[in-house]
């Protein structure tokens, strides 16, 4: 089956120094360079994992919507790696090489699961809202605020994750597995950009405000298929409540 169509076009894996494109139509592909745990097991699950047929109806829902997210960090990472070694700042352009590359990983792995699950009915026009709410996430905003929405988002990211692995751990472990290695990549990230929107000047109200924000539109985008969300062992009200009260450290 064929993956869904991309949300944002494939970054150009020189910016990461890793060494080669991947072919358009093949996901977990080989590269010599660059290096996470996700990329690890890419290598290791070319071929089929073996879903069960009620796990992939849902997830040929659902991975449109994360993988929207997945590649637009990549752009983000990407860009502001460039910018941070133009001003001289190695240091945190290797940061954000870094994790522009864990996103990559993701967003490989993420394809290969993605095109062994078939399209959902519903897919293409969720992952439309999917990337129209990345888009406007950018828009109007300083670089200390888009930064404190994705340390907001990847904790949403990494919380869903988590909550699928634990699901999925008795179902498929090899699933289940990369699961965990996502939410563990996407807890680093979280504290990163809240470590670079401090650094550009956000400060806690900032954090309160755009954390609201956010919750507010990623409620408008996700709860419509909340039913696909729990199936799959993922419980979205849980996941808001929590970060409605969770403490950022500011």
């Amino acid at each position: 089956m064929p993956a869904p169509p991309r949300c944002f076009a494939q970054i150009n894996l020189d910016d990461f120094n890793l060494s080669s494109s991947p072919n358009s139509g093949a996901a977990c592909v080989a590269q010599a360079n660059g290096g996470t745990k996700v990329k690890s097991w890419c290598h290791a699950h070319q071929g089929p994992l073996m879903l069960k047929d009620d796990l992939a109806e849902h997830l040929g829902l659902l991975l449109p919507l994360l993988l929207c997210g997945e590649q637009s960090a990549q752009w983000v990472f990407s860009v502001q790696s460039r910018r941070a070694g133009r001003r001289g700042e190695q240091q945190a352009a290797q940061q954000l090489q870094s994790i522009g590359q864990e996103e990559f990983w993701h967003d490989q792995a993420l394809t290969h699961v993605a095109s062994q699950v078939p399209q959902h009915v519903d897919a293409l026009v969720a992952q439309q809202q999917a990337q129209a709410f990345y888009r406007q996430l950018a828009k109007g905003h300083s670089l200390a605020e888009h930064f404190v929405s994705i340390s907001v988002l990847d904790m949403l990211v990494a919380q869903l994750m988590h909550q699928l692995a634990h699901y999925q751990w008795s179902l498929n472990r090899d699933f289940a597995v990369l699961c965990q290695l996502i939410a563990k990549d996407e807890t680093k990230h979280v504290y990163m950009s809240r470590y670079y929107a401090k650094s550009l000047g956000a400060n806690a109200d900032d954090f309160h405000f755009y954390r609201q924000q956010v919750n507010a539109r990623l409620g408008e985008l996700l709860l419509p298929y909340q039913q696909h969300f729990e199936a799959v062992g993922i419980d979205l009200e849980q996941l808001f409540t929590r970060r409605g009260h969770e403490r950022q450290v500011c």
